[in-house]
């Protein structure tokens, strides 16, 4: 995905924003799911799969941006430990809360 292609699915003004966001999630990635190597490789393919995951979420499923980027650390890690996982379809949302992978809702300690 190029710059104009994620500037469309987020708009110019959360470019920043997304970034910011992709960039402390492949981070926080790295401790969850360990990779063999920190390579850059290993990050770069990392960002692609977050910028898949936004393009679902936010593209095809028309999630809200916040929505969507609460949920790709979540589903960064399912993709990364090959579990199998479906989007969440309702309607309603909690920022910050995780489901577990048998659909329990549990809220963040944030």
């Amino acid at each position: 995905m190029d710059t104009c292609a994620i500037e469309r699915l987020v708009g110019r003004e959360n470019v920043p924003r997304v970034v910011a966001a992709l960039t402390s999630i492949v981070e926080a990635s790295f401790v969850v799911c360990p990779a063999r190597a920190l390579t850059k490789r290993a990050a770069a393919e990392r960002v692609a799969i977050c910028l898949a995951l936004l393009q679902r979420l936010k593209g095809d499923l028309k999630w809200s941006l916040p929505r969507a980027l609460d949920h790709v650390p979540e589903y960064l890690v399912y993709e990364l430990e090959g579990v199998s996982y479906a989007p969440a379809t309702g309607r309603t949302w909690t920022a910050g809360a995780r489901r577990t992978p048998g659909g329990l809702l549990v809220p963040s300690a944030r």
